[in-house]
């Protein structure tokens, strides 16, 4: 399923408002998703939300992209470094290349990790200590409310480690992510899964 057909199937989007945008995107070569956030009718959380409910999970380079962060040069330079050290993250590159800050990275991987397991629950565990698995390997282990992240805990996924405060199924309070090779992305308050 094409991304406009998904937002209209999760009722982000109206059939004319796909169409408008397809209508932009035939002048100005945007993609979609860019489009769109640029209209006000979206914005990226709405965008990755979407996706993981769908059981897509974009590629951090292909949303840094759809939303205009980082361009396909900045992105191909990214991914042949990545090429030659395959150890390294292409978000920790991107940041090293200074195509993006570590706070918009942190922010990112925050949305697409809260996006993902707040499609997961664990209905056994409703409330109290528990775990929750979710799309590609991501794991929260740590105190649950109503079945989803609320209180401390650690997430991992394969991209992030967070280890700190949740509230409502959203990194909220105190809190530290690394990236997986070790890189501390942000260290403090996070506010609504965003650094703050």
């Amino acid at each position: 399923m094409k991304l406009g057909e998904i937002l209209i199937k999760e009722k982000k989007i109206s059939k004319d408002d796909l169409n408008a945008a397809l209508e932009l995107q035939k002048h100005n070569k945007d993609k979609l998703g860019k489009i769109l956030i640029d209209m006000g009718l979206i914005d990226y959380m709405d965008l990755v939300k979407c996706l993981s409910l769908n059981s897509i999970k974009p590629a951090l380079g292909e949303l840094l992209i759809a939303i205009g962060l980082i361009n396909d040069n900045q992105l191909k330079q990214a991914l042949g470094i990545q090429e030659k050290k395959p150890q390294k993250k292409i978000g920790n590159i991107l940041v090293e290349l200074e195509y993006l800050n570590k706070n918009i990275l942190a922010q990112f991987l925050s949305v697409q990790t809260s996006a993902f397991l707040s499609t997961a629950n664990n209905p056994e565990i409703a409330n109290g200590h528990g775990s929750i698995s979710g799309e590609n390997q991501s794991k929260y282990v740590g105190e649950l409310q109503d079945g989803i992240m609320h209180g401390k805990g650690i997430f991992t996924d394969t991209d992030c480690r967070y280890v700190g405060d949740f509230y409502k199924g959203n990194f909220h309070g105190e809190g530290t992510m690394t990236s997986i090779d070790g890189h501390v992305l942000h260290s403090g308050e996070w506010k609504d899964g965003k650094p703050i």
